[in-house]
């Protein structure tokens, strides 16, 4: 019984990992965030493409949705 609960265990553990997301970026997470308060993707992706050049680094994700939000504001 130990030897077949042993193999079912190796299988979760493959499955579970395979099943994992990949870690998101910064960008990622901050075009989901303009996304979800209404932005096409495009119109957040043009924003945050902008902020990123103007930086020169990646900012925080906080950072990046509110400079984007001015952004969008200010092309209104």
């Amino acid at each position: 019984m130990t030897l077949e609960l042993k193999d079912k265990k190796l299988d979760f553990v493959q499955n579970a990992s395979q099943s994992l997301p990949e870690k998101s970026s910064p960008i990622q997470d901050a075009l989901a965030g303009l996304m979800g308060l209404g932005y096409s993707k495009s119109e957040a992706a043009g924003a945050l493409s902008k902020i990123i050049q103007d930086a020169g680094s990646e900012p925080p994700v906080a950072t990046l949705i509110k400079l984007a939000l001015q952004k969008l504001a200010s092309e209104r």
